[in-house]
């Protein structure tokens, strides 16, 4: 194949041939050869000031094996085997999945005072990032003559919707050792914070995995004077263990912006209504007593939903989200009770005659029960001192609840004498749902958020009565 651009190149070294989720997989490394063939074709863009420009996916760099600046790609991917390592402050923003098969590691690069610091790098997926290898930061120098103190690991930042890891640990970088000397050792470095953002962190198997943060160099040894007053020195501190963040994916509209999210409120619970259950009761045959009606069914109201909970403020000086208020509970209606059923005549002689059949009672009224309100979100914490946590939200109302109307009762029938009349039936009771509980406001000094009301319930009503069955008609026997 003849290169003609760096564009040429970046589609030779992307692989287009290799399909990742039906889009083009941007390989993290190539071919060492042709990294230092055409190094210049591919180098990062560098203004006079010597910071890195953001490159576009045609311009990347990747010629010596690390990767600087900021790279936005479709997918991205470090193959079985392949080693890569980043810059310090290194970007990588994908649309697609990013797979490390192999391992993608910051390097140790010397700052001020020839600290040997650790690399730090975010990675930001749209859909997923899965590590089958290893990913992590720079670790710190370990301190020496020139610099006696260890230099600090570097930060790891990774967000997406979805991050999976094969060993189920994302650990920090470590902090470098401080050295020996006199008349104290040098302090260990810093170990590394990991800052994960994501809905589901789990391994292979689908368990929550875990992030840890990194370790603390250790403090240098002091050494003895010999030479002049033979003291011993100090040892030095040790450094500070890194932070383990987990917080999850930023809503899309808000990415990952100093303020953090107001939650959503949550889906008021569904409404039910009880149903009447069986018939009405049967009317009784000749001389017979009418059959009971059926009672009506109970009805629950469905829970609101929880609100949703501020997002945390992602950068010094963001505010907190409000946490989302919680879902009013859903109205309940229980059902309606049955009639009863007619008491049978009892006016045909010689077989039937004598006293009219009862008439059934009335089915009882079903009970109601409102749902329970959501609960409010908790706030945001906000970032850094003096800007405040976000308001929880507050807890939703409890649902209304009304009891089932209790059925009529049944007439009694014609004999000699009348039947009685059946008992209707009584309302359902209801009971207004609970309330939901406010969220607690974030971290520092936002405000809780209140508690929901408790529903309103109401008894359903009596149902009608019915009258005594009177004689046979016309003073004669049927």
């Amino acid at each position: 194949m003849e290169l003609r651009s760096a564009a040429d190149l970046h589609r030779l070294r992307m692989g287009e041939e290799a399909q990742v989720n039906a889009g083009r997989s941007v390989k993290a490394c190539a071919a060492a050869v042709l990294f230092l063939a055409l190094a210049s074709c591919v180098m990062p863009a560098t203004s006079q000031d010597g910071s890195r420009e953001q490159r576009d996916r045609s311009k990347h760099a990747a010629g010596t094996g690390t990767l600087s600046g900021t790279l936005q790609t479709e997918s991205f991917v470090v193959e079985l085997g392949e080693h890569v390592s980043f810059a310090d402050g290194f970007e990588l923003l994908a649309s697609g999945d990013v797979v490390i098969r192999g391992s993608l590691i910051g390097v140790t690069a010397a700052g001020e005072g020839s600290i040997g610091h650790g690399a730090s790098g975010r990675i930001v997926s749209d859909t997923r990032i899965v590590i089958l290898g290893e990913i992590r930061a720079g670790n710190g120098a370990a301190g020496d003559l020139s610099q006696i103190d260890g230099g600090d690991g570097g930060s790891l930042e990774l967000i997406a919707p979805q991050i999976v890891c094969a060993s189920g640990v994302i650990k920090g970088s470590c902090g470098g050792d401080g050295a020996p000397a006199f008349p104290a050792g040098g302090h260990g470095g810093a170990g590394g914070d990991v800052t994960i953002m994501a809905d589901r962190f789990e391994d292979l198997d689908g368990n929550p995995a875990t992030v840890v943060g990194g370790a603390g160099g250790a403090g240098g040894d002091g050494l003895t004077d010999h030479q002049h007053s033979g003291n011993g020195g100090n040892g030095g501190d040790g450094g500070n263990g890194g932070s383990a963040i987990a917080w999850g994916y930023p809503d899309a509209d808000t990415g990952t912006r100093a303020n953090g999210s107001n939650g959503h409120d949550g889906a008021n619970g569904l409404s039910k209504a009880g149903a009447q259950t069986g018939g009405a009761g049967a009317n009784g045959n000749a001389c017979e007593d009418g059959g009971s009606g059926a009672t009506g069914t109970s009805a629950t109201g469905g829970q609101g939903g929880k609100g949703g909970d501020g997002g945390h403020a992602t950068a010094p000086g963001g505010f907190g989200g409000n946490g989302g208020g919680g879902g009013i509970g859903g109205s309940a209606t229980g059902g309606n009770g049955r009639g009863g059923g007619r008491g049978g005549d009892c006016c045909s002689p010689p077989e039937h005659s004598g006293p009219g059949g009862d008439g059934g009672d009335g089915g009882e009224g079903g009970a109601a029960i409102g749902g329970h309100g959501g609960d409010g979100g908790n706030g945001g914490n906000g970032f850094g001192t003096g800007y405040i946590g976000g308001r929880g939200g507050k807890g939703g109302a409890g649902g209304t609840a009304t009891g089932g109307g209790g059925g009529p009762a049944g007439p009694g029938g014609m004999g000699t004498p009348g039947g009685r009349a059946g008992v209707s039936g009584g309302g359902g009771a209801g009971s207004g749902g609970q309330p939901g509980q406010g969220g607690s406001g974030g971290s520092p000094g936002g405000e809780n958020g209140s508690d929901g009301q408790v529903g309103q319930g109401g008894s359903g009503s009596n149902g009608a009565s019915a009258d005594d069955g009177g004689g046979c008609p016309f003073g004669k026997k049927k």
